[in-house]
C-alpha cells in the first residue's frame, strides 16, 4: 500500500488506517496448510478489471494505482474498506487524473529488472490480459 499512500492522501484518507483495518481483516480469514491454494473468484475480478483500468488509461503496466481502481469497483470487503475510509473509484480517478496531468503512467519499467516472486508464475498464468501486461 506503500506505493499508493499519496494517492490515498490526496483522497483525505488515512493510509496507516485503511493498512491496519487491511490487516485485521486478514487475519480473521480462515488459514490453509498442506493444501495448494489458487486465486478467489473475486481476485480474479479484481485483476481482470485492473487490466481493463490500465488499458482504458492507456498505461502500460498494471500497476497499483490500476489496483486500487479495480478494488474500488468489485464488490467486496476491500471496496467496503476503502468506502469507510472515504476512497471510491470516481475520487480516485479524478485524483489520479490530476496527479497524471492526463497522460499516461510515467513509470517504465526494463523487463531485466522484475524478479518475479516464487508462485507467480501460476498467478499470471491465469491472468486474462497477461499477454499485454507482461513484455
Amino acid at each position: 500500500m506503500a506505493s499508493s499512500n499519496p494517492l490515498l492522501q490526496k483522497l483525505g484518507a488515512e493510509p496507516q488506517r485503511l493498512r491496519e483495518i487491511v490487516l485485521a481483516e486478514l487475519d480473521r480469514l480462515p488459514k490453509a496448510t498442506g493444501t495448494q491454494t489458487g486465486l478467489s473468484r473475486s481476485l480474479n475480478d479484481v485483476l481482470a478489471q485492473a487490466q481493463k483500468e490500465a488499458d482504458r488509461l492507456k498505461d502500460e503496466y498494471v500497476s497499483t494505482e490500476h489496483m486500487l481502481l479495480a478494488l474500488a469497483q468489485i464488490k467486496s470487503e476491500a471496496r467496503e474498506i476503502l468506502t469507510v475510509g472515504g476512497v471510491k473509484h470516481d475520487t480516485i480517478l479524478s485524483a489520479l487524473k490530476e496527479i497524471r496531468g492526463g497522460s499516461a503512467s510515467p513509470i517504465r519499467i526494463p523487463r531485466t529488472n522484475i524478479r518475479p516472486c516464487s508462485g507467480t508464475a501460476a498467478i499470471w498464468s491465469k491472468w486474462p490480459g497477461r499477454e499485454r501486461s507482461i513484455r
